[in-house]
């Protein structure tokens, strides 16, 4: 019979990778994971502290076993075994070590990479404008997007490319960043790509996904029933826009819109999302918050004038949202106006607290 571990308050501790159930259950908890006995309870149950829960865990001692603790001033480095850290990479690799800072109550390690680039992570390709790179094309082409590893102080950088088993050689003067790619956003295979890099799996040009996770090479799991990898160079992102949902322009360098001299963008709704020949297309805008009816608003405090004039408003006015057309154009109901007021969405701002206003009443007589 195995003979229990005695703990403590304190104790660092690995959730037996090899358990086939627990008393308690596992919930969200990775077997193999280390953590901090937080409480021990009258039963001898143990708390343990995870980074990656919200709560504590509750097992029994025989279902964790010491571990040698972490502390201020060691040296670490990321596991070989370890593929995709819990908090991803932000730059670093297998070789990275440093020391730790700070060692958090649930065990989260904050740990200091010395002469750490700041451009390390970032997404880049070669200039459209450079004929062949310094240290040649190898198996790259000009739509391909790698991810930075290291940074040398002659200006050479090395790139991880997700069809590469190495770094490539760059110059830093022959590559410029891309937009970097984050986990949920809505991809698709360009059509002007026959054969994706990494193939096709199962999926086909009409495929659309979200990313679910990004390897440390910079290739991109699909999440679909099971991950498809694909080379960042060989996608588009989609606006991610949906019919109903409130935009605004952005605002172009060098133009000035008619909808300047209030100092807002114009505000609209989505009506439909096209592959070709929008009328305006899903860079030049941005998301809103949306409009509802019964919302509580007021006009802007910048507002010179409504887009329909003030008829009764005045800038302090506050109004409940009574209505709102299929193009934006929302009715609003004023305190103290007769009727509904119609209004322009850009001339208004939502509400997060309504005073109606004080009424003195005086008595008769």
């Amino acid at each position: 019979m195995e003979r229990v571990q005695e703990f403590k308050i304190g104790d660092w501790v690995c959730i037996r990778p090899f358990l086939t159930s627990t008393k308690y259950g596992l919930g969200s908890v990775t077997l193999g994971s280390i953590g901090i006995v937080y409480c021990i309870r009258p039963d001898s149950s143990l708390l343990i502290e995870l980074s990656y829960l919200p709560t504590s865990w509750h097992c029994e001692p025989e279902e964790v076993e010491h571990v040698v603790p972490f502390r201020i001033g060691d040296r670490k480095c990321v596991k070989r075994s370890v593929a995709e850290p819990r908090y991803a990479w932000g730059g670093e690799t297998h070789h990275s070590v440093g020391k730790i800072r700070e060692v958090e109550g649930d065990g989260l390690l904050i740990i200091d990479i010395p002469n750490r680039q700041e451009n390390d992570g970032n997404w880049v390709r070669v200039k459209a404008s450079v004929s062949a790179p310094r240290y040649g094309w190898e198996d790259v082409t000009r739509n391909s997007i790698g991810v930075i590893h290291n940074l040398e102080e002659d200006g050479d950088m090395g790139i991880a490319f997700c069809f590469r088993n190495e770094l490539f050689p760059f110059s830093v003067s022959d590559g410029e960043k891309v937009p970097r790619f984050e986990v949920g956003q809505e991809i698709r295979v360009m059509p002007s790509v026959n054969q994706p890099r990494l193939g096709w799996l199962n999926e086909s040009p009409s495929t659309v996904g979200k990313t679910a996770r990004i390897d440390l090479d910079g290739a991109l799991n699909v999440g679909r029933q099971s991950l498809w990898k694909v080379s960042p160079g060989d996608v588009e992102q989609l606006p991610g826009f949906e019919v109903g949902e409130w935009v605004c322009s952005k605002p172009s360098p060098g133009s000035r819109s008619s909808s300047d001299l209030n100092g807002a963008s114009c505000i609209a709704v989505v009506h439909s999302v096209q592959d070709s020949g929008p009328l305006t297309h899903y860079t030049e805008a941005e998301k809103v918050p949306c409009f509802k009816v019964g919302q509580y608003v007021r006009l802007r405090t910048s507002l010179v004038e409504p887009r329909w004039g003030w008829r009764g408003s005045r800038p302090e006015s506050q109004c409940v949202l009574t209505g709102i057309h299929a193009d934006g154009e929302v009715k609003a109901a004023f305190f103290g106006l007769p009727g509904l007021w119609r209004g322009d969405p850009a001339d208004l701002e939502i509400e997060q607290m309504f005073m109606l206003p004080f009424v003195e009443s005086k008595k008769g007589g």
